[in-house]
C-alpha cells in the first residue's frame, strides 16, 4: 500500500477518536474474517500493518475502515474513492456534513 494508505488513518483518526474506546487487542482479522477473505498473504499483511501502525497510535478501526482499506488493497476501489470514503467517515465522526459529497 503507498505510503498516504499507511500514514493517513492513524494521523486523522487519532485527533478524531480521543474518547472513543479502544480496542484492548490487535485483532481486526478476527473481528471481521469475511473482509479479507478475498485478499492474498500480501495484502492481508499490507492491511494489518497500515491498521497496526494507527492502532500503535491510538486509532481504533470499525468495520468500515476496514472494509475501505481492504476494498483498496484488493483493487475493489482506486485511491481517490478510498480517501473519499475516508473524509466521509471522519466527517461523520465529527458531525460535519457537506452538500455534494
Amino acid at each position: 500500500l503507498p505510503q498516504a494508505v499507511v500514514d493517513w488513518p492513524g494521523s486523522i483518526y487519532k485527533s478524531l477518536r480521543d474518547g472513543s474506546p479502544s480496542m484492548q487487542t490487535f485483532d481486526v482479522e478476527d473481528r471481521w474474517p469475511e473482509l479479507f477473505a478475498q485478499l492474498d498473504e500480501a495484502q492481508r499483511d499490507s492491511v494489518r500493518q497500515s491498521l497496526a501502525a494507527g492502532w500503535h497510535e491510538g486509532f481504533t478501526p470499525t468495520r468500515e475502515d476496514v472494509e475501505n482499506l481492504t476494498d483498496y488493497a484488493r483493487g475493489a476501489i482506486d485511491f481517490a474513492e478510498y480517501r473519499r470514503r475516508s473524509h466521509a467517515a471522519a466527517r461523520r465522526e465529527v458531525g460535519v456534513v457537506t452538500t455534494g459529497q
